[in-house]
């Protein structure tokens, strides 16, 4: 199945990668050959959980209705002015923006760009790109406004906010990012946050989420959120869950290395106060899934930075190796997760293309 083989194949680059081989022009060429085949295969496919609702969508919006179709003002505006190349050229367009803005947030900050890619391509990929898209294409937004964030461009940071938010109401989660990315917290006061978090897992914030939706300002979000609290299941309780435990080794190893990366990373700091509060996010809203993994999504992204940096700082070959293993295995789980024999994810399989059509 091709799902496999693409983790096959970018496991294989990342075993490579962490041998430092020099093979410089090979990776760039091969990385930038994975960016425009990830974009081509979401941007030509012809099946997905939301594919037939987002071409109605396109129908509605590109007709120049642009406010009845009660969605984003920006992806109905992206959706009218494709209006004239029609859908499959629209489709296209997306996957492109998102896997760009993602390929070069990874080259900025990755030291193991091809292990980023593997970790965002069994996370993020197949859920965001070849189904959730409008959100995948904030979180890409949003790897940007991180960096406008750190090098404190107020006027960057507020622009790129507000696209974000004009492609999913969902990432006014992000509007504090500027502020975390300028004030580090003491690794104490992060692991009380967490333990106080974890409290959560065992309140149900159903019935307050939907007091404070109901003067939300924006109506077609006030229906979304609406339609989320009423949804067996999507407004399920998460629990402490293997993504729970698994965020918080992730973060307890961030906070373990923090002096030495903080020391060879200069951004490194922002980046570890952004996936604290993305774990936040996860534990408050743990009682409304969609909420925990729509509002976490903006900064779970960046374990695809920050344990290619934890792997940075082994020197020797052999514990790089095993740690790639690892993330190769857990790689592995996820997509067998999605595509395995319970098929969760059986609308994408067989995957279509119109290319083959």
């Amino acid at each position: 199945m091709i799902y496999y083989l693409i983790t096959i194949a970018l496991s294989a680059f990342s075993f490579v990668e962490s041998l430092h081989v020099d093979l410089r022009k090979m990776q760039n060429a091969f990385y930038i050959f994975i960016l425009i085949f990830l974009a081509v295969f979401a941007g030509t496919r012809m099946m997905g959980f939301d594919y037939e609702t987002y071409k109605d969508i396109f129908s509605y919006a590109s007709s120049g209705d642009l406010f009845g179709v009660q969605i984003e003002i920006g992806w109905a505006l992206i959706c009218y002015l494709f209006g004239g190349f029609g859908f499959n050229a629209f489709l296209l367009f997306v996957a492109c923006c998102s896997i760009v803005l993602y390929g070069i947030f990874f080259r900025k900050y990755s030291p193991y760009i091809f292990l980023s890619l593997l970790i965002y391509y069994s996370s993020y990929f197949i859920v965001k790109e070849m189904g959730q898209m409008r959100q995948g294409l904030a979180i890409g937004i949003v790897t940007f406004a991180f960096t406008a964030a750190m090098e404190k461009k107020k006027g960057q940071f507020a622009l790129l906010f507000l696209m974000a938010f004009c492609i999913h109401y969902s990432a006014i989660v992000t509007l504090p990012v500027y502020y975390l990315c300028n004030h580090q917290w003491k690794t104490t006061t992060i692991v009380a946050f967490i333990a106080f978090g974890l409290c959560f897992t065992f309140i149900d914030l159903g019935v307050i989420l939907a007091k404070v939706i109901s003067i939300l300002p924006i109506s077609g979000a006030q229906d979304k959120v609406a339609n989320i609290l009423v949804s067996d299941a999507s407004a399920k309780k998460l629990g402490i869950n293997s993504s729970i435990i698994l965020r918080i080794i992730i973060m307890g190893m961030a906070l373990a290395y923090r002096k030495p990366l903080s020391e060879r990373f200069a951004f490194y700091e922002p980046f570890l106060m952004l996936y604290f509060y993305g774990l936040m996010l996860y534990l408050v809203f743990n009682s409304v899934s969609e909420f925990a993994q729509r509002t976490s999504a903006y900064f779970r992204i960046l374990e695809a930075i920050i344990l290619p940096c934890i792997l940075a700082l082994m020197r020797r070959r052999a514990e790089r190796l095993v740690v790639v293993g690892l993330l190769v295995l857990n790689a592995a789980v996820s997509i067998n997760r999605l595509f395995g024999p319970a098929q969760a994810y059986e609308a994408y399989n067989p995957y279509k293309t119109y290319l083959l059509d």
